[in-house]
């Protein structure tokens, strides 16, 4: 899983260097946490068809609302930030950590970023990959 989340992260960051090539990485990721965490999520299940993937929202981080992506595949549960540099600046990459379960994953994000988590969705539609790299592009 490590493996295949260094690869993706790089193509996450592309996408978001397609902007401008100047602009800072915490700037690029900037509002595109639900965006980038739902195609992150469409790359995962390619790779990974039998990965449940769940959208995990936090309110009040730093005033603001974020997603990350939970991921369960062969008993256990990751977290994984898609647009992490917006609020670790220096974080050397998207994979947050591995849990027993997404409850687990929760409890992390509170202590980690602030604010109150929740899953909120369990995502089933993995078709949208260009109109969720338009998104972001659009946002950058």
């Amino acid at each position: 899983m490590k493996k295949e989340i260094k690869r993706i992260q790089k193509d996450i960051v592309r996408i978001f260097r397609s902007g401008l090539k100047s602009k800072p990485l915490y700037l690029c990721a900037k509002d595109n946490c639900s965006e980038a965490s739902r195609l992150v999520a469409i790359w995962i299940k390619r790779k990974f068809s039998k990965a449940d993937l769940f959208i995990v929202k936090g309110e009040y981080v730093s005033k603001k609302y974020h997603d990350v992506l939970a991921v369960q595949v062969d008993g256990r549960s990751y977290l994984i930030d898609p647009s992490v540099w917006q609020f670790f600046k220096n974080k050397r990459g998207i994979f947050m950590g591995e849990f027993n379960d997404v409850a687990d994953v929760i409890s992390y994000a509170k202590k980690t970023y602030g604010g109150k988590w929740k899953s909120v969705e369990k995502l089933k539609n993995f078709r949208e990959e260009n109109k969720l790299i338009k998104m972001i592009r659009n946002n950058l």
